[in-house]
This record gives structure tokens, sequence and C-alpha cells, in this order.
């Protein structure tokens, strides 16, 4: 309950300094102020891809240690902001959230742009640039990966589609052919000699098996010397059984790095620390 509490208050206090933005229309937020004379080009960068990929795409910062706001998952923030501002809505997107206060970031994803592990691509790219403390720069190499996947998923998509559509037409080219050269008359002809093949292997069958029906007597197991049985079997003495115990991996802990689906491929986020 404190942590739905904290996530709802921080949401508040983010919207205070965003009330002046529509959600529809941004593109970049530097609150925090790491981008300087750089805000502008960035910016421009960010309205010319959502342009060119039919998308929205964000880069918003925020400095939560100032308002003395704290939360617990980064990823499931990034999604509530995401949603909240409706960013993405009707065309779908991508936003980078970079929490200075806390020194975390995610990659919200929505509409279907990407999938769980091409985002988490994206999240691992630019968390090697903010580690280094080049925030312009971590900002450029998420507009150059989303970029980058989301061309190559919609590629992919568009490939999966075509090869589907081609099998789909090749089997029902190859059925009507098969209609086509199907002659009724040649077929029933076909299928009586079948039934008259194997109605004559039948009968040899039948004569076979009578003239072999007759039991030998008694005698036939009866030598010179008294009865001759010779008999086999196998008898089971004992199991052997062999084990091997199969050491478990001790769990790592430590991981700056999480992720967030909700059940679908159509959205999700990563992040982490940096």
């Amino acid at each position: 309950m404190k942590r739905l509490l904290r996530t709802i208050v921080m949401l508040i206090c983010v919207s205070l300094f965003l009330c002046g933005y529509s959600g529809k229309e941004t593109y970049l937020v530097d609150e925090a102020d790491i981008f300087g004379d750089k805000q502008t080009e960035l910016e421009d960068q960010a309205r010319e891809l959502s342009s060119k990929l039919n998308a929205q795409i964000v880069i918003i910062t925020l400095d939560t240690e100032q308002d003395g706001q704290e939360y617990d998952d980064i990823e499931r923030f990034g999604e509530e902001f995401y949603q909240e501002h409706g960013f993405g809505e009707e065309q779908g997107g991508v936003m980078l959230l970079i929490d200075m206060g806390q020194r975390k970031y995610t990659v919200v994803y929505t509409g279907g742009l990407l999938n769980h592990s091409l985002n988490r691509e994206i999240a691992d790219e630019v968390a090697v640039v903010l580690k280094q403390n080049d925030y312009v720069g971590a900002a450029k190499k998420y507009l150059e990966c989303v970029e980058k996947y989301v061309t190559d998923y919609e590629n992919s998509k568009s490939d999966s589609n075509n090869v589907e559509n081609n099998l789909q037409y090749g089997n029902e080219h190859e059925y009507n052919v098969e209609r086509e050269e199907t002659n009724p008359v040649k077929e029933i002809l076909i299928r009586f000699l079948a039934a008259m093949v194997i109605a004559g292997i039948i009968v040899v069958i039948l004569i076979v098996t009578r003239n072999h029906d007759a039991k030998p007597s008694g005698n036939v197991y009866i030598g010179e010397k008294g009865v001759n049985i010779l008999s086999r079997k196998d008898r089971f003495t004992h199991t052997t059984v062999v084990t091997r115990k199969i050491e478990r991996e001790s769990d790592h802990s430590g991981s700056s790095s999480s992720e967030s689906s909700g059940g679908s491929e159509d959205s999700g986020s990563a992040g982490g620390s940096f």
C-alpha cells in the first residue's frame, strides 16, 4: 500500500511540471537540465524520427531527489507516467525516462513497435553511455537504437507476413492443380486394381496357413533316448541403479537491470541503475 501511495504521489508531482505540455506534441522534457544547449537539437531529432517511424519517440529527464520522492520500481513508474500523459496513444511510441535523483533509467515502448528482447537491447546500449556520465551521448544512442531496432522489427514482421502469404498461395495452387489433373475414370480403375491385388494376397495367405494348420503329435518331442525337451528363459535377479546429485546454481544478486512486460509483446519496459 505504501508503495502504491508513493507511486501516486510521484506521478502527481511530476505532472506539475508537465502540465503545460501535451503528450501528443512533446518529444523532449529536460527537467533535470542535463542536456544544456543540446536540448533543441535533441528535440528536433526526436521529432524527425517520430515522423519517420510514424510513432512518438520521447525523452524525459527528472530529478526526484529534489522533490524528496522515491519509488521502488522504475519500470512500473515509467509505464504509468507514459500512459498518464498520453504518449504514443494513437501511433504507439518509445520513451526514455532518466531519473538523475536516483540515477535510474527505463525505456518504455507501446503499440507493438518492438518486442521485449529488442527493447532490452536499447536499454542496455543506453546504460553503457549513461554510466560514462555522457547524457547527451546517451540520448543520441537511444534515438539511434530506436531507429535501427524499430525499422528492423517492422521489416522482419513484413518478411514473415510475405512468407505466410506465399505458403498459403502455394498450398492453394497445388490443391487446384491436383483437382484439375484428377481423372475420375482413372482413379476408379486404380482403386479397383488395388483391391484385386489385396484380395489376391489375402487368398494366398489363407491357403498357406491352412496347409500348415496341423498340430504335431507328442512323438515329435521324443527321441531315441527318451524325452528331448529344451527350454530357455530369462530370470530377473537384481537391479543396478546409478544416481548423481545435481548441484543447484546459487542465485546471484546485485543486478542493475530489470524488465517488465505485462504479459504482452505489444508493450513493455526495461531499465535499471547507472
